[in-house]
């Protein structure tokens, strides 16, 4: 993990952002952040919000859009894109919890097509986990997850693995990185507090083997490094720390 590979997941932030998207990426300069992962714009105009990443130095490697988005504008999240500089557009989760259901193989299906037609018009797409889809889907023996990987085109269907909720889910992630070493293309950062594994705390400060899960990752070609957390503590300190620790790892 080169600190040039890090970057930050803007939902940890979110309060903030929604209120004042300048000052939060201001403060996140000020920390020695480079770069974010979009988890939306907060109602700003994405010109303004492209005016806002060049005025402090940052750039916009991904962005979470939710599936909906890519079913009712996708000409417009790709031009939305394309304006912020963006390589990755990430389906952050699916659209059901129930792995009985039928919009499973349905869902997936739509995987496929959105990152055929993601990767048409030039940019890189990839699925984002949470532990739901390591539960057994359907009749069959497989998990969401092995479903998604079987069912999806590896050339334009990537993955960015969130270690946390892999650990939740009682997976091995640097297993998983290196058995999908293909696929895995940015991974979170986000650790588990050592009292509580459904805690999530800043990257370093947690239970995860992360010895293990960086060297995989880099043996797998990975190309960005997320800081994150979806229950932060204080929001700014916690992504501050999470920074810092990634530094101390990086190069190692």
């Amino acid at each position: 993990m080169r600190v040039d590979q890090i970057a930050v997941q803007m939902y940890t932030l979110r309060e903030h952002a929604a209120t004042d998207l300048d000052a939060t990426f201001w403060r996140l300069a000020e920390m020695g952040y480079k770069q974010v992962e979009f988890a939306g714009y907060y109602d700003n105009p994405v010109e303004d919000v492209a005016a806002m990443l060049e005025r402090h130095g940052l750039r916009a490697p991904a962005s979470h859009v939710p599936f909906e988005q890519f079913e009712k504008r996708f000409d417009g999240v790709i031009e939305d894109a394309k304006l912020l500089g963006i390589e990755w557009l990430i389906v952050p989760m699916a659209p059901f919890r129930d792995v009985a259901s039928d919009l499973v193989i349905e869902t997936i299906g739509k995987l496929d097509d959105f990152g055929k037609r993601v990767t048409d018009a030039g940019l890189k797409f990839a699925y984002h986990n949470h532990a739901f889809e390591f539960e057994v889907a359907l009749d069959s023996d497989a998990t969401v997850f092995d479903t998604l990987v079987a069912e999806t085109n590896p050339g334009n269907v990537k993955l960015e693995l969130d270690a946390f909720w892999a650990n939740r889910a009682g997976q091995d992630a640097a297993e998983l990185v290196h058995q999908h070493s293909d696929r895995v293309r940015l991974v979170h950062i986000k650790d588990a507090a050592h009292d509580d594994i459904a805690r999530d705390v800043p990257f370093g400060e947690g239970q995860l083997d992360w010895t293990a899960i960086l060297k995989a990752s880099e043996a797998a070609g990975v190309e960005y490094y997320v800081t994150e957390q979806d229950n932060p503590g204080d929001a700014f300190d916690d992504v501050e720390t999470g920074l810092r620790n990634a530094e101390k790892w990086s190069g190692q």
